[in-house]
């Protein structure tokens, strides 16, 4: 009887000290109401954002071109009942989430501000997400401290903040990757079913939810000690998936219906653009940087500790509850670096990974300090739970921390987006006529305030594109399509697509990026080639720097690719005239003239050259010819003056 007594002793002894516990004794009400008030800290965040933009910026924005694509579509399906981007006579699949414009265009029936339904939709599923996230781990761990602890870092990460008011449905692509996981871990058929189904509306990359699912089945089914609680048995787990295969049919049909192919036409130009970007640089700044850094610094140690003991476990033939969360992470960042080694601005493509990232990497945390105090034989729990009290603690205040420098980015964006595209598209429908159409790359804003039907140069909505865009010769295809498509007017990046030879029209701001809009004038209208657009750009950074010998090698090579363009022809005198060559200098800027008789600066410094000859009859007619096609340029204005006070 003793030795009974002693045994049970040392068991209770050994659970105490073994056991790490977050399960702090607190009623159902107050642990709702802590629940409640992290939420609500979400969504004031998320205004906070909003309001401090509109107060910096005095208008609405959106720190990316893509929301206004959605938003076409949801504005064209309840205006003219059409999935399409210009009326009803140009239905495309040209939507990434198919859902995601769904829920747009049934807002846009009560309010037709795209701001306040952009922004309510982004808010709404960042708050869904974080309450899921709380059930999710708190079905995980069985606690109450430790979920609301996990989900109070979630809701102060910055980059999801500025997401959830971005216009995009990056939110939406994250609550249903949580909802899946949350009816998986809770054996719900119809749920999960629905929910795999979604997902590929919400994201075409939610096929990895579906991969991490069937894995982490088969892993639970194989290693599981407690066979018992195995979430489905086969015949449920299949239902799930034909439930969900339903949904997905019925969007490949969607696709197919629209464009002639089973992804959206999004899939294939983005794959097409970004296909041949650098995958170790991928690796380097769109991953190990980007979630080992900053707001995360604490966050990868942990995270790596988790993986190798779910490693550790599977080799030994044991399944880990991490699992499921290490499988789509690993898998997302996968899929990207196989097919699209492009994390985009702010990261956003592998954002859902953050909420996994971080109950992994905290939960991992404690498992750490868990071993610890199973392998020690002094009882280290108090101390153990203060360090990752501490912890925890600080994680958050790293999070808040990185939440003003997210605030400052936002703003920019929204100030980039509303002085380029918003500012263009406003332009094209003030000053030209509704049958014009507009050549772009950047088919967002433009096309939605300029209520004018737009060609894609990049593809998106126009998938007959997406074959060309890596051919040599691209620009030729492109003034084919221009004559097809009939049209008028071009508004391109200078970074993008140059074009020369010619003033345009309208240029938002002179500052980088700069976006100018022109009149297109099929013959004369002349794009220069890429290769040769980007040569030019390091001959002007050689000539900034002196190295006039480089700036000739690189103006030479540029002009045996593009020997139309005015501004080679200008920038190889520059460099003649820097080299004490004026006679040469001279003739390349007599040639510049020759392709672009217009252009200011070759004028400008045409009359500088016959200045400098004394002649001052043939300097003042060139400096007029400058100072009349811009008006804004003061030198010239100046320089005139001055020429005139010589005669």
């Amino acid at each position: 009887m003793a030795t009974k007594k002693k045994t049970q002793k040392k068991i209770k002894e050994e659970s105490v000290k073994s056991s790490i516990i977050f399960n702090i004794p607190i009623s159902k009400t107050i642990n709702l109401s802590a629940l409640g008030v992290i939420v609500l800290l979400g969504i004031l965040d998320c205004i906070y954002f909003i309001n401090d933009a509109f107060s910096k910026n005095g208008a609405f924005g959106f720190p990316l071109d893509d929301p206004w694509i959605h938003l076409t579509f949801a504005r064209n399906l309840v205006e003219y009942g059409s999935f399409s981007y210009y009326k009803n006579i140009l239905a495309t699949a040209g939507s990434t989430s198919p859902l995601y414009t769904f829920l747009l265009s049934t807002l846009y029936i009560f309010s037709k501000n795209e701001f306040i339904i952009s922004y309510f939709l982004g808010i709404l599923f960042l708050g869904l997400s974080v309450f899921y996230f709380y059930k999710l781990v708190k079905n995980e761990e069985q606690e109450n401290w430790f979920p609301l602890a996990a989900t109070l870092m979630l809701v102060l990460q910055p980059k999801l903040l500025l997401i959830s008011v971005s216009g995009m449905e990056t939110s939406l692509f994250i609550f249903m990757v949580m909802l899946a996981f949350f009816f998986y871990r809770n054996k719900n058929v119809w749920g999960l079913g629905a929910a795999l189904g979604l997902l590929i509306w919400s994201r075409p990359d939610g096929v990895v939810v579906w991969i991490a699912i069937v894995i982490d089945y088969f892993l639970q089914a194989y290693f599981s000690k407690n066979k018992e609680k195995k979430l489905f048995n086969n015949k449920e787990i299949a239902a799930s998936f034909g439930i969900g295969a339903f949904f997905v049919v019925l969007y490949f049909l969607f696709n197919l219906i629209l464009s002639g192919s089973i992804f959206p036409n999004t899939y294939g130009a983005k794959i097409e653009f970004y296909n041949k970007m650098d995958r170790s640089a991928f690796l380097t700044d769109s991953v190990l940087n980007f979630f080992g850094t900053n707001e995360f610094v604490l966050l990868w140690v942990p995270f790596m500790a988790a993986l190798l003991y779910s490693a550790y476990l599977l080799i030994r033939k044991q399944y880990s509850k991490y699992n499921l969360y290490i499988l789509f992470i690993v898998g997302l960042i996968l899929i990207y670096y196989i097919k699209l080694p492009f994390a985009h601005r702010f990261g956003r493509y592998l954002l859902p990974i953050i909420p996994f990232y971080i109950y992994v990497s905290v939960s991992g945390m404690r498992a750490i300090y868990e071993e610890i105090q199973k392998n020690t034989h002094a009882d280290f729990k108090k101390l153990l739970n203060g360090l990752f009290f501490i912890f925890a603690a600080s994680q958050i205040a790293f999070s808040f921390n990185y939440i003003k420098p997210a605030l400052l980015e936002y703003i920019e964006y929204c100030k980039y987006h509303n002085d380029r595209h918003v500012a263009a598209g406003v332009w094209l429908n003030k000053n030209t006529k509704e049958s014009d159409v507009i050549a772009t790359h950047d088919i967002g804003a433009i096309a939605y305030y300029s209520h004018r039907k737009v060609f894609d140069m990049a593809g998106l909505i126009n998938p007959e594109v997406i074959p060309h865009l890596k051919e040599d010769g691209f620009n030729n295809y492109l003034y084919s399509q221009f004559k097809k498509n009939n049209v008028t007017y071009l508004a391109v990046l200078k970074n993008w697509f140059e074009v020369g030879n010619q003033k345009p029209e309208y240029v938002p701001v002179n500052q980088p990026e700069i976006l100018e809009v022109y009149k297109y004038i099929q013959g004369k209208t002349h794009i220069l080639d890429k290769k040769a657009s980007n040569l030019l750009e390091g001959v002007v950074y050689y000539i900034q720097s002196g190295a006039d010998e480089q700036a000739m090698q690189l103006v030479n090579q540029s002009l045996a690719i593009d020997a139309n363009s005015s501004r080679g022809y200008f920038l190889k005198g520059l460099i003649c005239e820097h080299m004490k060559n004026d006679s040469l200098a001279m003739g390349y800027y007599k040639k510049s003239l020759e392709i672009y008789p217009e252009d200011p600066d070759a004028n400008f410094t045409l009359g500088r050259q016959y200045y400098k000859q004394n002649n001052i009859p043939e300097a003042i007619k060139y400096v007029e010819i400058s100072a009349k096609f811009n008006s804004n340029y003061e030198r010239a204005q100046d320089f005139l003056k001055y020429l005139r006070s010589k005669k």
